[in-house]
């Protein structure tokens, strides 16, 4: 039996999309995309008749994605992108596009809502003057759905 085809981390893609209609790459800014798991929500019920509960469901809750990126002073750097979005009333849309394949054709894409999807929490950045750390920043999104697609 064949092994399956591994995909390295050194493919992955990420694009943002900020406020707009157009994703652009930002995987040379961004270090960690923390992948989401949704739930879908449920109530047992139990009944004193029976040893296992009955068990409802109801719809998908909303996820969240954590991304994690290198800081920097740019107005063109995601950080900035992603500050702006925050600090929007209301907040502004911020959708992620990902591919653990890369950004080449046929290659699967997971994509939040491009309508619905918003930083709901940013981790600015930090320094410690006995560290040579590289200054990050962290950004959560919540959003609806996540939807998979092949990349055109």
């Amino acid at each position: 039996m064949a092994l399956p085809t591994v995909i390295s981390t050194c493919s992955f893609c990420v694009e943002v999309m900020t406020g707009g209609t157009t994703f652009t790459d930002f995987s040379d800014e961004l270090s960690v995309l923390s992948a989401p798991s949704q739930a879908r929500m449920n109530s047992p019920a139990y009944v004193f008749g029976e040893s296992a509960p009955m068990i409802s469901y109801g719809k998908r809750e909303p996820m969240e994605v954590v991304v994690r990126g290198v800081y920097q002073e740019a107005t063109t750097s995601l950080f900035y992108k992603a500050h702006v979005s925050f600090t929007t009333a209301c907040g502004e849309l911020f959708a992620i596009a990902y591919s653990p394949g890369g950004c080449t054709t046929d290659n699967r894409r997971l994509r939040t809502s491009t309508t619905r999807a918003r930083i709901t929490n940013l981790v600015y950045p930090e320094g410690d003057a006995s560290s040579a750390e590289v200054m990050m920043w962290e950004a959560t999104i919540l959003t609806d759905e996540l939807t998979e697609s092949v990349w055109a």
